[in-house]
């Protein structure tokens, strides 16, 4: 099952979140999680060698390795098999929008 998570910004007023409501949802891939941050770093590092950019999100005691946003499927679908190529297969794809 994928774990969806939200971005919070508690600075938000109710207008802004109606606004965001009606907003597409960005995809991202999730390529791994670590309770280590170095192990997060690493895989990070890994995949800028592969020219791939990725970011680290923590939460709740998790690093995940996110690739994304992505406007469309078919730029996660060719990112997906770029990991697959260099032995990643643990990928999901998640939203952030949950």
């Amino acid at each position: 099952m994928a774990h969806r998570f939200r971005y919070h910004n508690a600075k938000h007023s109710s207008r802004q979140k109606r606004d965001d409501e009606k907003s597409p949802k960005s995809q991202w891939l999730q390529s791994a999680a670590f309770r280590e941050v170095h192990q997060a770093n690493q895989l990070r590092l890994q995949l800028a060698l592969e020219g791939m950019e990725s970011k680290i999100h923590s939460l709740d005691g998790w690093n995940r390795v996110l690739l994304g946003p992505y406007k469309n499927s078919s730029d996660a679908r060719r990112d997906f098999q770029k990991l697959k190529k260099i032995g990643i297969n643990t990928c999901i794809s998640v939203n952030d929008r949950g």
